[in-house]
C-alpha cells in the first residue's frame, strides 16, 4: 500500500525538525524511507540553543547514511536554507516529546516556505508512508490539523511551565537559597567526608544502574557515613543491598505524584517544606543529586551541606536559574541522550571517582534461596539449560503477546531449555493467558530483588522486556535478550555486560510510550519468536 510511491529521478526532499537528544534514532527510518523514494534527502536542523551546545555526533551519524545536514540558528537562517531549496519537496516535523518554545518557528517556516509540495506532520513513519503515497497529492487535513494542534499544545505546555517555574523561584525557592544557601559555610575540600548524602527518586530500573556508582562511593570514602534518599515506589534494590549505604530515606517527592502531576499547589508545599526542616538537621559535607530537572536541584540545594554536586538540565528553567546555589553543577547537554548510568557517573568523575569492574561485579548482594536453586538444579541435571524469561515491562506498549510467549517457552523447550517466568503481581492475568504443554517454573507474583538475585545468578541467560529486571540481570553478569519496540535504546539499554538487543519500530524511538494505536502496539508485534532464536545461537555458542 504504502510502496506505491516510485522513485523520484532527480527530485528532492528536504526533512526540517529541531534538534533533539533523540533526533536521529527518529529520523534514521523516515531516512531510509526517503532514500528509496528521492535522489537526494536533506536535513534541515533547527539549533534552538544557538551552538552553545555540542551537536556533531547527530550531524555524523546522518552523514553515515549519505544525507547532507544544514544547522539554522535563527528563523532568518531557516528562511534563507528554505528559499534557497524551494524546487524540493518539504517535510516538517514535530513529535510528542518537544515541549519548548521553538517549536511554532517549524510552523512559521513551513507557512513562509515557496515549495509547491510540502508536508506537516509528526514523527512517524506510518503517517509519512500514508503522506507521500497519496497520488493527488490531497494533504490529509485530519492529520494535518492533529499535527498543528500539537505543535500549540506543546508550546502552550512549555509557556504555562515556563510562568509556574519563574514565578516558583522569584517567589518561594529563589529566596528560600538566598536565605540557606548564600551564608553557608561550603568546603569544596573533598579529601574529608563525614556525612554524604545521594539523592535519586528515580524508577527501578535508574536505581539499578545505580549501585555501581554507590559501591564506588562507599569504598573511596569507607570511613564516611553514607545516605541514600529514594522513593518507596523504586527503593527495593536498595534494600536488598543494604552494605551500600549506612543510612536510608524513603520520601514520595510531590513532584514524582504521577496521580497529581500538575497539582502540586500549597499542601505539596507544606510537604516539601517540612521533609526539608527536617533533612536539614542532618549537616551534611556532601550532596550528590544526578538528575537535572528542576525540583531535584531545589532539593539537592537548600538541603544544609557544605558542598552540592547536581546536574543541570538546560531545558528545566527551575534547574538554571538555581544553578547558581550549586558548588559543582554539571551543565547536561541537551542535544545528548545520557544513559541512566552515566548520570551519577559524571557526578562521581567531579570527586576523582571512576567507576571500575569491580565495583558493578560487588554492587550487588548475593542471595541463597535453597529452595529456588533446587528447582532450577532439578533442571540443570536433566540436561537442560535455564532461561529466565521476564514477561513483565514498565508500560503496555513495551508488552508482547502471551501467544508469542506460549510459541517462545516451547520452543525452547524443544531445545533443551526451561523457561523461568519472572514478573510482578500486576502481570498475573498475562501469565495466565500463556498456555503451554511443556513443564515451565512459575515465579509471576511471588519475587522480589532479593530472590531475583538468586533466580538469575542460577540461570544460563535472560531473555528480558525493557524493565528494571533486565538491568539487573546485566549487572549480575548474565548474557541479556532484550526486547525493544518504541523505547529510546541508547537511553535504557543494559550496559553491564554482553546484550543482545532485538528492536522493531515504526520510525517512533523516543516517543515517551505515547503511541498513535491504542489497542495494539505494532512496534513490538513486529518482534517474533524467530528473531529471539537468531540471538539466541549466538548466546548458546
Amino acid at each position: 500500500m504504502y510502496s506505491s510511491l516510485p522513485f523520484q529521478k532527480d527530485k528532492k526532499i528536504v526533512i526540517v525538525s529541531l534538534i533533539t537528544d533523540d533526533i536521529f534514532f527518529r529520523l534514521k527510518p523516515i531516512c531510509t524511507f526517503l532514500s528509496n523514494k528521492y535522489s537526494q534527502v536533506f536535513i534541515f536542523l533547527f539549533d534552538w540553543w544557538n551552538s552553545r551546545f555540542d551537536y556533531n555526533h547527530i550531524v555524523n551519524e546522518f552523514q553515515k547514511i549519505n544525507c547532507k545536514v544544514f544547522v539554522f540558528r535563527t528563523i532568518k537562517e531557516g528562511m534563507n536554507l528554505v528559499n534557497n531549496f524551494s524546487e524540493c519537496d518539504f517535510l516538517y516535523l514535530v513529535k510528542h516529546t518537544q515541549i519548548n518554545s521553538k517549536i511554532l518557528g517549524l510552523w512559521y517556516l513551513f507557512l513562509k516556505s515557496k515549495s509547491k509540495k510540502k508536508y506537516f506532520t509528526r514523527c512517524n513513519i506510518i503517517l509519512i508512508r500514508k503522506l507521500l503515497s497519496n497520488k493527488n497529492n490531497v494533504t490529509n487535513l485530519k492529520e494535518f490539523f492533529l499535527t498543528i494542534g500539537l505543535a500549540f499544545k506543546n508550546f502552550l505546555l512549555y509557556l504555562f511551565f515556563y510562568i509556574e517555574c519563574v514565578i516558583s523561584y522569584y517567589f518561594i525557592f529563589g529566596p528560600l537559597g538566598y536565605l540557606l544557601v548564600k551564608n553557608r559555610q561550603k568546603n569544596n575540600n573533598l579529601k574529608y567526608l563525614k556525612k554524604i548524602l545521594f539523592i535519586r527518586m528515580d524508577h527501578l530500573g535508574d536505581i539499578i544502574c545505580t549501585l555501581p556508582s554507590l559501591k564506588a562511593l562507599k569504598e573511596e570514602f569507607p570511613d564516611s557515613k553514607i545516605t541514600f534518599l529514594g522513593a518507596s515506589w523504586s527503593c527495593q534494590p536498595l534494600k536488598a543491598n543494604p552494605h551500600l549505604y549506612d543510612n536510608l530515606i524513603i520520601w514520595d517527592a510531590p513532584w514524582h505524584d504521577k496521580k497529581n502531576k500538575f497539582r502540586l499547589g500549597f499542601r505539596a508545599l507544606i510537604k516539601f517544606l517540612y521533609f526539608l526542616f527536617k533533612i536539614r538537621k542532618q549537616n551534611f559535607d556532601l550532596v550528590i543529586q544526578p538528575r537535572g530537572e528542576g525540583m531535584n536541584v531545589v532539593l539537592s540545594t537548600l538541603i544544609k551541606s557544605k558542598c552540592v554536586i547536581s546536574g543541570i538540565d538546560p531545558n528545566r528553567p527551575l534547574a538554571i536559574k538555581m544553578k547558581k546555589f550549586v558548588d559543582i553543577p554539571i551543565i547536561l547537554n541537551p542535544y545528548k541522550t545520557y544513559h541512566i548510568s552515566e548520570w551519577p557517573k559524571l557526578c562521581l568523575e567531579r570527586i576523582g571517582i571512576k567507576i571500575k569492574e569491580r565495583y558493578i561485579k560487588g554492587a550487588y548482594k548475593k542471595y541463597d534461596f535453597s529452595e529456588i536453586q533446587h528447582q532450577i538444579h532439578y533442571w540443570k541435571n536433566q540436561g537442560f539449560k535455564v532461561c529466565c524469561l521476564v514477561i513483565s515491562a514498565g508500560s503496555k506498549v513495551r508488552l508482547w503477546h502471551h501467544k508469542k510467549f506460549s510459541r517462545l517457552i516451547e520452543e525452547l523447550y524443544k531445545r533443551q531449555i526451561i523457561s523461568i517466568l519472572i514478573g510482578a503481581k500486576n502481570d498475573i492475568r498475562l501469565r495466565k493467558k500463556i498456555k503451554t504443554s511443556v513443564p515451565l517454573v512459575d515465579f509471576v507474583g511471588r519475587t522480589n530483588f532479593q530472590n531475583l538475585e538468586t533466580i538469575i545468578r542460577n540461570s544460563d541467560f535472560v531473555i528480558s522486556l525493557d524493565t528494571s529486571i533486565m538491568h539487573l540481570a546485566s549487572l549480575l553478569g548474565k548474557e541479556v535478550i532484550a526486547l525493544f519496540g518504541a523505547g529510546n535504546i541508547n537511553l535504557a539499554k543494559p550496559v553491564f555486560n554482553k546484550t543482545y538487543i532485538i528492536k522493531k519500530e515504526l520510525g517512533c524511538s523516543g516517543c515517551g510510550d505515547i503511541c498513535i494505536f491504542k489497542k495494539r502496539y505494532p512496534c513490538m508485534e513486529m518482534i517474533t519468536v524467530n528473531d529471539i532464536f537468531i540471538s539466541l545461537t549466538k548466546v548458546l555458542l
